[in-house]
């Protein structure tokens, strides 16, 4: 099964979580930024995409990409600035997802919290991430998809 990773990050964060999916999927899973997306998906089982919002918006690169996204399934992960519990964040979440072109299979969703006061700042070489809820929503997400096929 070959997968695909996908970032946009303006901080390094996104970039970072990223890295942490890729670490638990197989060694030949392809890892690009956003800006380098493949024109086509057809060689990937799964696309696993990091986005992310600032201020409930959705960054422009990622949703260019999305729109176009005519993978078999996409798991999403987004960074987020604000409770992961809203009312407001749900909608972000799911407008991201209605982007995708409609046959596309959601294969899951994870949201990884950043506290606003450091959300527009470059990410700190001491800065800790919690990394391993991440890294076990993409190995159960990548062992699902790879189950079902």
């Amino acid at each position: 099964m070959k997968a695909l990773v996908l970032y946009s990050s303006q901080t390094g964060r996104t970039k970072k979580f990223a890295e942490a999916i890729r670490s638990v999927l197989p060694e030949n899973t392809d890892f690009l930024p956003m800006e380098q997306a493949p024109e086509h998906f057809d060689d990937y089982d799964i696309v696993f995409a990091g986005i992310w919002f600032l201020d409930y918006k959705l960054d422009s690169v990622s949703r260019s990409v999305l729109q176009r996204l005519n993978a078999k399934k996409v798991a999403i992960f987004a960074t987020m600035h604000r409770d992961l519990y809203s009312d407001e964040i749900s909608k972000n979440l799911r407008q991201a997802v209605d982007l995708l072109p409609p046959h596309v299979w959601v294969a899951g969703t994870h949201v990884s919290y950043v506290n606003e006061s450091i959300a527009r700042t470059p990410l700190g070489k001491q800065e800790s991430l919690r990394l391993d809820t991440l890294q076990d929503f993409a190995a159960n997400t990548y062992e699902r998809v790879l189950t079902a096929a």
